[in-house]
Order: C-alpha cells, then sequence, then structure tokens
C-alpha cells in the first residue's frame, strides 16, 4: 500500500512538510482562539477516511476519545480534505452525536471552513460557497444565519460559549440575553435542530 502525502511529512528545514495531523492542531487552535477553548473533557484522536456519505465525528472506545471522519472523496484530494477536515474541527469544541446538532453548530462550522486560509488552491473556496448556498443545500440557511449574527457581533460565538461550552446547548434565550440586539426569529432559528438526512460533502 503505497503512503498517503496526507500522512507522509517530508523533511524540509527546521521541520516537515503538513499532513492532515498538523492541519488538524493548527486548524484546531484557530478554532478555539475564535470560538474559545475546546471541552478537555474529550481528547482528540486523530483523522481517518471512512466510506460514508458525509464526514462527521465518531467516539471510539466510550472512554471520550473524538475522532474526525472524512469521506472516500477526500482521499486523493487535499483541498477536499481540508474544507471536510475544518468544519468537523468546530464540532470537536463541544463534541455531540450525529443528528443532535442545531443550525449555530453547522453554520459556525461552514463559516469556519469558508474562511481557514490553509487551501493550496484558493479558487476552491469559492466553489465551497458556490456548494453550500445551492437551493438544495441545508447548510445554506445555517450558515446565512451565523453570518447575520457575527455580523452584529463577531466575538458573539466566544461570549456564547462562556456560558454554554455546548454550541449545540445554547438556546435562544441566551443569545438573546448576550446580544439583546438580535432578532428573535434569527435566535429560535439558529438554536433549532439541524436535519441530517441531507447527502452533502460538507
Amino acid at each position: 500500500m503505497s503512503s498517503s502525502p496526507l500522512f507522509t511529512s517530508m523533511p524540509i528545514p527546521n521541520g516537515g512538510t503538513w499532513t492532515l495531523t498538523t492541519y488538524f492542531g493548527r486548524m484546531l487552535s484557530e478554532a478555539e482562539e475564535l470560538y474559545g477553548h475546546r471541552d478537555l473533557n474529550w481528547t482528540p484522536i486523530g483523522v481517518e477516511f471512512f466510506a460514508s456519505a458525509v464526514p462527521h465525528i465518531w467516539f471510539p472506545g466510550n472512554r471520550n476519545h473524538v475522532a474526525i471522519r472524512l469521506t472516500l472523496s477526500a482521499l486523493n484530494d487535499l483541498n477536499e480534505a481540508l474544507w471536510q477536515l475544518a468544519h468537523e474541527i468546530v464540532h470537536i469544541l463541544g463534541p455531540v452525536e450525529r443528528g443532535k446538532a442545531n443550525n449555530l453548530e453547522e453554520g459556525v462550522a461552514t463559516h469556519f471552513a469558508l474562511n481557514i486560509t490553509h487551501y493550496t488552491d484558493k479558487s476552491r473556496v469559492a466553489i465551497f460557497r458556490q456548494m453550500v448556498q445551492q437551493a438544495s443545500s441545508r447548510y445554506r440557511s445555517a450558515l446565512q444565519d451565523c453570518e447575520a449574527l457575527l455580523q452584529i457581533d463577531s466575538d458573539i460565538i466566544k461570549k456564547l460559549r462562556k456560558q454554554q461550552p455546548y454550541l449545540s446547548r445554547i438556546t435562544a434565550k441566551q443569545i438573546l440575553d448576550v446580544l439583546p440586539n438580535c432578532d428573535p426569529t434569527l435566535a429560535e432559528r439558529l438554536t433549532g435542530r439541524f436535519p441530517i438526512d441531507e447527502v452533502s460533502t460538507v
């Protein structure tokens, strides 16, 4: 079996080339800087590829470990792998089982993935955003509502997570308590459960 460049680091002066392992660490640090520290009760253990329609996090061993699974479509596409990895990084901050995320968490995850700077082909960002903004994508409204919230206060996610570290447990009332000028209907939409029955590459 040949080695994958996504996991094979080649020597360079003062270190090695980037792999998914080092991208994982870097992007997790960036997410914590933007949105607050992750829940230290969970131990992130790495990235793997899995024959699934969508990337996701999972909890191997029932011992508070959390891993990221990327789809096989990203196996030979670094930029696709980074897109999927960045999205799932946000779910590492306060991990919940699949199907329990709300629109706020999925919106933040999509926004983060669209704004990382690690893509080797910057033109892919526009393609990823176009994909999310298709009428058939349920990530579309989650992203729009999240970005509307961030326009009111760019630090709102960090402020909210100081009260409730798990994005998917944040209530509309908590949003309005921290951000009184937020539209109540926006807060309600953001804290609604995100549907999971969509086949998507996000």
